[in-house]
C-alpha cells in the first residue's frame, strides 16, 4: 500500500486529535467559556514542539524510537478511592496501544501496574488479542504482553527508587508509556479527580518515567483530567481551569494538579481515546490499517476488564463495558471512527497516483466522447 508523507499524516492527526478531544457529555466542563478538554489541548498543543498535532507527535517518537525487539515501558491503573478497585480507564487504552506496539513495531510490551490491579490489566491484554508471559518467555515470542507489579504502593520513595533503577537497568526499555496514571502534586501528594489523597493506594511509577526521561528514554503521558503523569507539562493550566487544580479537598490544600513531565504528552477526553488516537496515527506512519485494533477488538476489551472487576468513573459501576459515564457503544464507536480515518487516508493515498493521472484521463474521456458521439450518430 502507498504510504502516506509525514506531512499528510500530520493533517490526518489533526482529525484525530480533533475525534479523541470531543466533550460528548458534562464530563469536566469548565462551563463559563468551553468544555476543559479542549482548553487543556490548546495549551498542550502550543507545548508541543512545533506544536503539530499531539497523537502525531506521539506516534512518530514512538516509530523513531522504537525497533524489532526493543522493549517498550507502560504504566498504567487508577484506584476509585470510593469502591476501592480499580477503573476501567486506563488499562483497556494500554492494552489496545501494546497490541499496536507488537504488531506494528516488533517490541516487547511490559506493562506495570499495582498489585491488586494486575487481573484487570492481564485481562485487558487478553481481551486484545494478547497472551501474558513471564519476562523470560515474553522476549522471544510474538503477539505477548509482559504485566508486572514491583512497586506496592507502601514502599517509600528510596525502596521505590532503587527498583526503578534496577528495572531500567534490566529492560533499557526504548520508550515509557504511562496511560491514566497518576502524579504526584507539588505537595507531593498523588490525588483523585476530587482532590482526595490516593497516596495509599498509588505505586510512585510517576518517579520511573522521571527516571527514564532523564535517561534520554522516549517518554508519552496520556491523561484526560489533569493529576496524570505527563500533564506536568500543562500544570499552570490545569492550576487555573480545573476546580481542584490549585485548591483540593484533602489537608495539603494544593490542588491536584500533576507535576511530572513527558517528551510527548496526550490530552483526551478519555485517556483510553488518547491510546487509540496514537494507535491510528502510528497505523498512518506505518501504512498499516491493521495496528490499530477493530470495534470488535474494543467490545472484547472492555468487557474482559469489566468482568475482571474493573468499574467505571466516578459512580463505580461494575459488569458493564461503561467508561468515564459513557457506555460501551460510544467507546466502540469512536473506535470505529479512528479505524475509518486510517483505511479512508491509506486507501485515498493509494488511489490518488491513479486519480491525478491527468493526461491519461482525459484521452480516455476523448475517446469515450468520440465513441458515444459516434454512436449517437448511428442511430
Amino acid at each position: 500500500m502507498e504510504r502516506m508523507t509525514e506531512e499528510e499524516v500530520k493533517i490526518a492527526a489533526d482529525g484525530i486529535d480533533t475525534l479523541i478531544t470531543a466533550a460528548v457529555g458534562g464530563k469536566f466542563h469548565k462551563w463559563e467559556k468551553e468544555p476543559l478538554i479542549r482548553s487543556l489541548y490548546k495549551v498542550a498543543r502550543e507545548r508541543t514542539p512545533g506544536q503539530v498535532p499531539l497523537t502525531y507527535y506521539a506516534a512518530k517518537g514512538l516509530r523513531d524510537h522504537v525497533k524489532p525487539g526493543d522493549v517498550v515501558l507502560m504504566v498504567t491503573g487508577w484506584y476509585l478511592p470510593h469502591f476501592m478497585s480499580g477503573e476501567t480507564d486506563g488499562p483497556p487504552g494500554t492494552a489496545a496501544l501494546a497490541r499496536a506496539i507488537d504488531l506494528g513495531l516488533g517490541a516487547t510490551p511490559v506493562i506495570m501496574t499495582e498489585p491488586k490491579l494486575k487481573d484487570i490489566v492481564e485481562a485487558s491484554c487478553r481481551g486484545a488479542g494478547l497472551r501474558v508471559y513471564d519476562r523470560k518467555e515474553a522476549l522471544k515470542i510474538p503477539r505477548r504482553v509482559v504485566v508486572e507489579t514491583p512497586l506496592h504502593p507502601y514502599m517509600s520513595v528510596e525502596e521505590s527508587e532503587k527498583v526503578i533503577n534496577q528495572i531500567l537497568d534490566d529492560l533499557k526499555p526504548s520508550a515509557v508509556i504511562a496511560v491514566e496514571k497518576g502524579s504526584r502534586s507539588k505537595t507531593g501528594i498523588y490525588h483523585s479527580l476530587w482532590g482526595i489523597d490516593i497516596t495509599p493506594l498509588t505505586g510512585k511509577y510517576d518517579r520511573l518515567v522521571e527516571e527514564a526521561r532523564r535517561r534520554g528514554i522516549f517518554t508519552i503521558g496520556i491523561g484526560d483530567g489533569g493529576n496524570e503523569i505527563g500533564l506536568g507539562g500543562i500544570r499552570d493550566a490545569i492550576e487555573k481551569d480545573l476546580p481542584v487544580g490549585a485548591k483540593c479537598h484533602c489537608p495539603c490544600g494544593q490542588g491536584v494538579a500533576a507535576t511530572t513531565e513527558t517528551d510527548s504528552m496526550i490530552v483526551s477526553f478519555v485517556s483510553n481515546w488518547g491510546a487509540y488516537g496514537i494507535e491510528a496515527a502510528l497505523a498512518m506512519l506505518l501504512g498499516r490499517t491493521d495496528v490499530i485494533h477493530s470495534a470488535e477488538d474494543e467490545e472484547r476489551i472492555l468487557r474482559a476488564a469489566a468482568w475482571a472487576g474493573a468499574i467505571a468513573s466516578p459512580y463505580g459501576y461494575s459488569g458493564v463495558a461503561v467508561v468515564d459515564q459513557i457506555p460501551e457503544k460510544i467507546n466502540v464507536n469512536i473506535v470505529e471512527m479512528l479505524h475509518y480515518m486510517v483505511k479512508a487516508y491509506l486507501v485515498d493515498t493509494e488511489q490518488r497516483k491513479w486519480y491525478q493521472e491527468t493526461a491519461k484521463h482525459q484521452a480516455d474521456m476523448n475517446t469515450w466522447i468520440k465513441e458515444e458521439y459516434a454512436a449517437w450518430k448511428d442511430k
